[in-house]
Order: C-alpha cells, then structure tokens, then sequence
C-alpha cells in the first residue's frame, strides 16, 4: 500500500512487474516498497517461465531486508499450484525454522498440524489432523505418516532431513521420495553447507531434477561461489536482476559500518597472535549497557555464549530468560505470550539495570520463539513494555544469523566465514531508518574448560575461513572499502 512519487501504489508492480523503478528522489521506504515489490513480481514470472522452457534449477538473490523470503515462497508456490504438487523448504538449522514457520502462520493462517502444512525436523511433533483435540494425545500413527512423508503442499524442513532422505534414505526417510515427484524445492541459505558438502551438492541437485523432474530454487543474501558452478549440475538461473538497484539503496542510506577489531588485525597480521579472551571480550561491551542501547553479540559455540553471559551478569541486570520456567509452570499459562511474559518478568525485576538474553540451540524452539517475540518487543519503538528504556545485551550463537526479524543498534561477531559476518550484519538496521550501525568482527578465545578454538571447531582452516582472511586483510590498513550488505569497511 506504500504510496510512490507517481500517485501509484507500490502493489501496482504486480501487475506491471518491469515498470520503472523510483529514482533517488524517493525516500528510501518509496524505493524499498518498490523493489521488494517488483522482485517479488519478476521472481514469479521468471520461474514460471523459466520451468516452461524446461529449466529446472534457478536461484534468488536478494540483500538481507529486500523481501527474500516472501518473493521464493511465492514464486515456488505459484509453480507448485500449476504442477499439483507441492513446496519443500528447506534451511540449514532448526534455529532458524521458527522465524519462517511464524511468516508462514501469518500469511496463510494454519498450524503445522494442518495436513496442508507440515513443519518436520527431529525436535518437532510432526502429525497431521484436523482434530484438535487429539494434539495433546498420543499418535495413532497415521497423522504422523501424513506429515513425514511430506504429504503436505508446503513442508518446512532441514537440510539435513532433505538431503539424506535423497542421498541415503532408511525405511523411515524413503516414505518421502513421493513428495519429491514434481515439488519444488527452496534451498535458502545455501552457504551454511560446509565446503566438502559443495560437490554433493551437485550431484543431490541432478538427481532431483532428472530423476524427479523436481525444480531447486536457491536463495541467498550473500552470493556463494557454490551457485557459480555446482558440480554435475546446470548452472542456477537467475530470477531477478536488481542488484544494482539494491546496491543503489543501501549507498544511499549505509545500513551498517564494519570494523576489524586489534584482537583480528593481530590474527591477519601474524597467524598466531593470541585471540582475546571472553572475560575481556565482556568487559569490552561493559560500556554498551548503557542508555537504552540494544546491543547483540554473536559467538561461534554454546559454551562461549555461556561463558560470556557469565561475564556479563551483575546483581542488577535482568536475565531475560530467568523466569520463563517458573512462567510457564504457573497456574493459568495455558496460552503464554511474549507481552504477558515481560509482564511478569516486570513483577519479579521493576527496575533492573540491564536485560540479557541469552540464546542458543539447546533452548527448547517453543521457549527460543517465545525469548525472541520478548526481545522483539524490546526493541521495538511502537511497542510499549516495560523495559523500553533499559539498555539490552543479546548473546547468541548463529541461530540468529538468518531467518530473524529482529533489529539491533549494535554488533559484535567473533571471527567467521564472510557469508556469516553479513549474515550476522542483516540482524542491525533493518529498516534504514537509523544511522549505519557499527559492526565489530574481533577474535575470541576458547572457554577455560574447552581444549579447542571455537572458530575452527565450526568452520576449520582450509575451506571458507582462509578466502575470509584473504579479503579482509587489505581492510586492516585502510587500504580498501568493502559494502558487505550495505556496510562499509574500515
């Protein structure tokens, strides 16, 4: 409904996918309704298109806050209708999951029970029925081979789930190779595979296409080479063509500034320069709990996000998650709610210092969702709560990284691949509408207890960790800028 410079309304590029573009006389929420519009348009005509012509693998790439999500889901859904058959989305970590079952909730008003709609990895209660009375009841088994056999029209999934299934399925996993005839599938975040998985990647993609005659949809804010020149399979087709558009937006408004920490410029300088430790990492940050900044802090493993919110607790600071079992088990929490929940924390802490969140993968996905609804509330400026003016300090592993509609003033990273540092980047200034929020990427220790450095547990040496180096390491003096996601280097 954004109104344009013209007296046009935004959704008019629906009709008119390839009409003009607002110029730099728009405001930037003008040109951001116009593209996220016009992409969402173009997407789905090129991929109906494109599979007339008998294409069959393409891929989606859009700038984090451009509308990504919405456009493939759309575009895959409109050529899934036309085959009768259906839609597998599949993300690479069940952390993420939550953000696009919430949009898919939203959107079509249905619950992952619903035989039109399954959400299925290994910690969700996957069945189907239209009966809600029998949700809290044992499964008879039908309603659960339903939903694991991906029966469904939209299947939310992990990588992990799809690719076995093709590559290696047992008894249980081959009840889906049906669902694959004719389906389309959305692999978003591509670049979360590890590098030695980038060759079966190829071949995963040929069989689907020749022997299911399926259609693969790789979406992507980051660009990864894996697309470039997928082993054993055509070269992905691309569906929109805005870039340059995109790129004109973000140099008009910077969403984010990045900077290399001395604790990184030591590592890029000589190799084996000690990392800085998480006790001084904490204390580092000490100074953002201040005001009413909102501040997120991102490590590679659980026991440095443990260790770290260690260091940062205080007598007077709220522990977001604190309260939440004792919530939970309360009589009357039948249906709980982020709003109800900051209420009670309220109750229990009137008038804390600061508000830590702490979130990682070994939180229930159902408490993770209810944290994240919270801090979101938190943070956002039309809505009222009771810490609005408190100063927050968000500790996560990845699982934030994508799939998150959450939006920071401020950014810490430990060191990681570049998909992840933008990644990890599109959680601040989502909307533009702020000054470039800085981005710090620094260089973390191991927790005391633990013998190994978290970056090379996750990601090692040899694969996308050395290229990240290489292209940083002009950025240490100075000697280049970079736009990652609309920041610039420094």
């Amino acid at each position: 409904d954004t109104a344009l410079p013209d007296g046009s309304a935004a959704a008019a590029y629906l009709e008119e996918p390839t009409r003009p573009l607002p110029g730099s006389d728009a405001t930037t929420t003008q040109r951001l309704a116009a593209l996220r519009t016009a992409a969402n348009a173009r997407a789905a005509t090129a991929l109906e298109s494109g599979h007339q012509r008998g294409d069959r693998v393409f891929e989606l790439t859009l700038p984090t806050g451009f509308g990504k999500t919405y456009t493939g889901l759309r575009a895959a859904l409109q050529v899934a209708d036309k085959r009768e058959s259906r839609v597998i989305y599949a993300l690479p970590y069940t952390s993420i999951i939550d953000q696009v079952d919430a949009n898919i909730r939203d959107i079509f008003d249905v619950v992952p029970t619903d035989p039109a709609y399954t959400k299925h990895h290994h910690l969700a209660d996957t069945r189907s029925t239209l009966d809600s009375s029998t949700i809290d009841k044992p499964s008879s088994g039908r309603e659960t081979l339903h939903a694991e056999a991906w029966r469904s029209q939209l299947v939310l999934t992990t990588f992990t789930q799809l690719f076995e299934s093709v590559a290696g399925p047992g008894n249980v996993q081959s009840t889906k190779l049906p669902a694959l005839q004719d389906s389309v599938i959305i692999v978003d975040e591509p670049q979360a595979l590890p590098h030695e998985w980038w060759e079966l990647l190829g071949r995963l993609t040929e069989y689907l296409t020749t022997e299911y005659d399926a259609t693969i949809l790789f979406m992507t804010a980051t660009q990864p080479r894996v697309l470039e020149s997928l082993p054993s399979a055509p070269t992905p087709q691309s569906l929109v063509d805005l870039h340059g558009e995109c790129a004109a937006v973000i140099a008009n408004e910077p969403r984010v500034t990045f900077e290399l920490h001395d604790s990184l410029i030591a590592h890029l300088d000589e190799r084996d320069a000690p990392p800085l430790s998480l006790t001084d990492a904490a204390a580092e940050l000490e100074p953002e709990l201040v005001g009413a900044r909102n501040t997120l802090t991102v490590v590679n493993t659980v026991s440095s996000a443990v260790t770290m919110t260690e260091a940062l607790s205080e007598v007077d600071r709220l522990h977001l998650g604190s309260e939440l079992l004792p919530y939970l088990q309360a009589p009357g929490t039948e249906s709980p709610s982020a709003e109800d929940y900051l209420a009670h924390l309220a109750e229990e802490q009137s008038d804390p210092e600061g508000v830590i969140l702490t979130l990682t993968t070994r939180l229930r996905p159902a408490d993770r969702r209810l944290l994240l609804d919270a801090v979101s509330r938190v943070l956002d400026p039309d809505t009222t709560t009771p810490f609005d003016d408190v100063p927050t300090m968000t500790v996560s592993t990845q699982l934030i990284e994508a799939g998150v509609d959450v939006s920071f003033d401020r950014l810490y990273r430990d060191f990681a691949p570049l998909p992840s540092l933008v990644q990890a980047a599109g959680r601040c200034n989502r909307e533009f509408g702020d000054p470039p929020a800085p981005v710090t990427v620094w260089r973390l220790d191991r927790p005391e207890d633990d013998d190994y450095v978290p970056r090379r547990l996750l990601y090692g040496d040899d694969s996308l960790v050395r290229p990240t180096q290489r292209a940083l390491s002009p950025l240490r003096t100075g000697q280049a800028e970079t736009h990652l996601s609309g920041g610039r280097g420094t």
